[in-house]
């Protein structure tokens, strides 16, 4: 199944009150990927309940990144084919804490990576529906500088560090 996943990535200045306030009795993924020499990203998502959740996916970036085609060769895993791959992401994966906000009724990832040379750094991911002009999106004063086009999770999970806002 190919579905196309259209998003824009910033750098977060600051958190305002009433989300960081939020964020301690929010729910939140915790989230482990990895990404194979080949390119598959490997994924466990542990929801706040205790809930478990594996992927195994193939992203290809289109010509615009903030576009992108996801082939899922896969799609949903189990904890055996998770296991069987994670190993295959030694040396390219990443740790975070995922939480779901809404901004003018569009979906906020907020990420704060917890490990290595990003621990404590957060982003945020803005996902748009297929009918939304990507570029009429007006980012609101809390977030930084967008990095759509030069900071992926695989460069993180490589080894590049998110700047700081």
């Amino acid at each position: 199944m190919n579905e196309i996943e259209r998003e824009r990535k910033f750098l977060v200045k600051y958190l305002p009150p009433d989300i960081k306030d939020g964020l301690k009795s929010s729910d939140y993924i915790d989230i482990d990927q990895g990404y194979t020499q080949d390119g598959l990203r490997v994924r466990r998502e542990i929801f706040k309940n205790g809930d478990e959740r594996y992927s195994i996916i193939k992203k290809l970036l289109t010509t615009h990144a903030a576009a992108k085609i996801e082939t899922h060769p896969f799609g949903k895993a189990d904890k055996k084919m998770f296991s069987k791959h994670w190993p295959l992401t030694r040396g390219r994966r990443v740790s975070k804490k995922r939480f779901v906000l809404s901004e003018d009724g569009l979906v906020v990832h907020l990420d704060i990576f917890a490990g290595g040379k990003n621990d404590g750094r957060i982003l945020v991911e803005v996902e748009f529906p297929q009918n939304y002009d990507l570029k009429s999106f007006i980012p609101p004063g809390w977030f930084s500088r967008e990095v759509t086009e030069e900071l992926t999770n695989s460069d993180i999970a490589e080894g590049k560090v998110i700047p700081l806002a």
